[in-house]
């Protein structure tokens, strides 16, 4: 006999969640047999189940900036072994934690040092039915994608019944030991599947990108952006090509990074168009101001572009560790962004 049962992962999340994730427990056995097994997939829509079109670029903008800011680890802690998925922000930017926990509708922010908020999700059942699931579907366009799959494979050998505790014990000991291959390449790379999302490639940028003003010369400031990679340097070029920069990709020996910086006019529109209105996170307001910079920058008024990089260098201060989010805009004659709902 073969039974199916949807296992919702959250009764408390937002009613589109209901739509989106499941679980499936397949059993060749008694429904009750703790041999059952177990596995997370994501759901193939009915006609009538389909979640709305803004709660799955939800999950396309939380695959790029789980690329950028996230992280999948296996930790063991009194003799036990944890899985975690984690998001990390400075307080300044914490607001953007509670955006996903509440979309999401599962997880928790606690503090992690100082200055800094961390999204979390240790439940393995809810890795399980509601996480995995996510990331299977929509897969990281990074190297995080190998940690994603070894916490996959640690979950699947956890909830094996057929395992004893020590052998349980003794493979995901040996998944935690594997380190991805120097040139690993995520497997959404393969074949002609290669265009990156709009909603990815926001969320990636508002984790790793960088709206600023830099010094062209002793009478200019111009504005840029840049965005930098230890690995994949594959993704910049290919946002490289999205976004229309004409720079290339270098490699940063000093810090051992590759990077992408632009203060290309033409290339800086590009950027300037494709964002506007679209940011989520803290990096709204800087982004905001940016665009500011721009404007001024093509009429040639130095003295606003100057004032302008000012006040980013205020935000950069007043978010130090330590400092609440929301004093950061006092003085700036700009409202702290929004969360969308």
């Amino acid at each position: 006999m073969v039974m199916i049962q949807w296992e919702f992962c959250s009764m408390q999340g937002p009613p589109q969640w209901k739509k989106v994730l499941g679980s499936l427990l397949i059993t060749s056995k008694n429904p009750f047999d703790k041999g059952a097994t177990r596995l997370g997939f994501f759901m193939n829509y009915g006609s009538h189940q389909r979640p709305n079109a803004e709660y799955l670029r939800f999950l396309n903008w939380l695959v790029g900036f789980t690329d950028g800011d996230g992280t999948f680890t296996i930790n063991s802690q009194n003799g036990k072994y944890i899985l975690q998925y984690s998001v990390a922000q400075g307080n300044r930017n914490s607001q953007v934690l509670y955006y996903i926990k509440k979309k999401l509708g599962v997880g928790s922010v606690v503090s992690s040092g100082k200055g800094m908020k961390v999204y979390r999700i240790r439940d393995r059942n809810i890795l399980r039915s509601c996480i995995i699931p996510i990331f299977d579907e929509k897969k990281l366009w990074t190297v995080k994608n190998y940690d994603f799959e070894k916490v996959k494979a640690a979950s699947e050998v956890l909830e094996d019944q057929e395992l004893t505790t020590g052998e349980k014990y003794s493979k995901v000991a040996e998944i935690k030991e594997k380190k991805a291959p120097e040139f690993y390449v995520s497997p959404i790379w393969s074949g002609n599947n290669q265009k990156i999302d709009d909603d990815w490639l926001i969320g990636f940028c508002e984790a790793e990108g960088s709206w600023y003003l830099v010094n062209k010369g002793p009478e200019r400031v111009a504005p840029a952006f840049g965005i930098s990679q230890k690995k994949d340097k594959h993704v910049l070029e290919t946002i490289r090509e999205k976004l229309k920069i004409t720079s290339k990709v270098k490699l940063n020996k000093k810090q051992g990074c590759w990077m992408l910086d632009t203060t290309n006019r033409r290339a800086v529109e590009n950027v300037r168009v494709f964002f506007e209105g679209r940011l989520k996170s803290f990096k709204s307001l800087e982004f905001k101001l940016w665009s500011k910079a721009v404007y001024y920058y093509d009429r040639k008024n130095q003295k606003e572009v100057r004032i302008i990089r000012e006040k980013l260098r205020k935000i950069k201060e007043w978010s130090d560790p330590g400092r609440e989010p929301r004093r950061v805009t006092r003085g700036l004659g700009l409202r702290e962004p929004g969360l969308p709902t």
